[in-house]
């Protein structure tokens, strides 16, 4: 059997490049998904033997037909059906289990590229194949290190609730009204603000407590000897034993006199009139109230005079419904309210005349006076006619 260069290849070729397994309509198998099944075609060769004509040289010189029997080879392909791993899974101890890249954190690969966390865990929304731990009521201020454990961030501790970090602060903040905010920061509760001299809390009042102090957010309490103002909660106003009358408390137990008023004693206090009130009473600033019987005079408002039911003719309201007559005046017997005057004369005057003016006589009608001015200024008219009829 003779073989050339170009045979020589040829079967180099058919050996190594052919026989390559090549993959023919892959299919999963119906009872397990992860093994998938394949046509294998490989291709084999063998030698075909074949008569073969040649020519042979006798003695050099002359050629002699022959024949004998040569081979060749003969290419032929060959089929079977193999069984591997599907894609997405891997051989492990000659089974296929599911692959996972990267591999599962805390939890186990049960699907291509799918894990399933191990219980109190729960997968990563950020990384597929990472399982956190879960802490049910998080971890505040600090991190889920294992299923319901939590560690806490530097500058915080656990509570007592085993979840929750809370910050430390060295300096010890308000224990009532503040809390500490943040590590080595103290804050203050609604309602409240940080002190301006220590770490405690002070109460916040939207107005500011006058003669008190704030206890509460918009809570006065106020200073002793002072009490509320009941219409503002946040004014305290002092408090005098006794009422001030005419005057206003403005110290405790001190009164202040209104405008116009002068103090009698420490809770008292009394008009004042600029000028003082004649039978009245100073009642407010430059005010007077005349006493009983009394009335204002019309020269001032400071004067009262007296007051007579019935006007006093030809005399003056001396008191309250008295009056005196004018001089050379007296009372009429005949008023029982002895309020009207009439004029005395010292003498007598003529019947047929009458006292008209204090020692004047006036005649009736029908009547004179006969004499020196007809007038009888110092004499009575009786004494006057006695001294005619003796002249005649």
């Amino acid at each position: 059997m003779r073989f050339n260069i170009a045979s020589l290849y040829v079967i180099v070729y058919f050996m190594v490049e052919l026989p390559k397994i090549s993959t023919l309509f892959p299919w999963k198998d119906t009872k397990d998904q992860s093994i998938c099944s394949e046509i294998i075609t490989k291709i084999q060769f063998r030698n075909v033997p074949y008569y073969e004509t040649y020519w042979h040289r006798v003695l050099g010189i002359y050629k002699q037909e022959r024949h004998r029997i040569n081979y060749k080879i003969e290419y032929y392909p060959t089929y079977h059906i193999q069984k591997k791993c599907c894609n997405g899974y891997k051989e492990v101890s000659n089974k296929c289990v599911p692959n996972c890249f990267p591999d599962c954190e805390n939890g186990l690969c049960k699907a291509p590229d799918t894990c399933e966390c191990f219980p109190g865990y729960s997968i990563s929304t950020e990384q597929k194949h990472i399982c956190k731990p879960i802490c049910s009521n998080g971890c505040w201020n600090g991190e889920c290190i294992k299923p319901e454990v939590c560690i806490c961030s530097p500058d915080y501790f656990i509570d007592s609730d085993g979840y929750t970090c809370r910050p430390n602060c060295e300096e010890k903040c308000d224990p009532n009204n503040g809390y500490c905010a943040e590590p080595n920061t103290c804050g203050c509760h609604f309602g409240y603000k940080k002190s301006n001299e220590s770490e405690m809390c002070d109460p916040i009042c939207e107005r500011e407590c006058i003669n008190g102090r704030c206890v509460e957010p918009n809570i006065c309490n106020c200073y002793d000897d002072y009490e509320f103002d009941v219409n503002d909660s946040f004014n305290c106003i002092p408090k005098c034993e006794q009422n001030c009358l005419f005057g206003t408390c403005t110290a405790p137990n001190v009164c202040t006199c209104n405008i116009g008023y002068e103090p009698i004693n420490e809770s008292d206090c009394k008009p004042i009139c600029n000028q003082p009130c004649v039978m009245g009473i100073c009642i407010a600033p430059d005010i007077c109230n005349c006493i009983i019987g009394y009335k204002v005079s019309n020269i001032s408002v400071h004067v009262c005079e007296p007051h007579c039911e019935y006007e006093c003719i030809n005399g003056t309201c001396i008191a309250p419904n008295i009056c005196k007559c004018n001089e050379g005046f007296i009372f009429d017997e005949n008023d029982e309210t002895r309020t009207t005057c009439k004029p005395f004369c010292t003498s007598p005057c003529d019947p047929n005349a009458e006292c008209t003016a204090p020692d004047r006589c006036t005649c009736h009608e029908g009547y004179r006076f006969v004499g020196e001015n007809d007038t009888t200024n110092n004499i009575s008219a009786v004494e006057y006619l006695i001294r005619e009829n003796l002249r005649k």
